[in-house]
C-alpha cells in the first residue's frame, strides 16, 4: 500500500501472508533517500515509528541502533 499512515506520516507498507492465506508479517519503507542522509533522514524516521509503537505496545526489550553498514536488502520466510 502506498502512503498508508503510522501515525502523522505515511509509508509505503507491504502485508505478507503464507501459503495458507495466514498474515504473517509486514515491511514498512519511506521513500528512497541517498546513503548521506542516514542521520539527517533515515534515523529520525525510525525513531517516529520506534515511538509510535512504544505508546502502543510498551517499551522495547532491546534497542539497535542502525549503521550504514547494517543496512541491506533481506528476505525473511513467513
Amino acid at each position: 500500500m502506498e502512503n498508508l499512515s503510522w501515525g502523522a506520516r505515511a509509508f509505503l507498507t507491504a502485508f505478507y501472508f503464507n501459503k495458507k492465506d495466514l498474515f504473517c508479517k509486514y515491511e514498512i519503507e519511506s521513500e528512497g533517500l541517498p546513503a548521506d542522509s542516514l542521520n539527517k533522514s533515515v534515523r529520525p524516521a525510525a525513531e517516529y515509528l520506534g515511538a509510535m509503537f512504544e505508546r502502543k505496545l510498551g517499551g522495547a526489550q532491546r534497542e539497535y541502533r542502525v549503521g550504514f553498514s547494517t543496512l541491506k536488502a533481506r528476505n525473511f520466510p513467513c
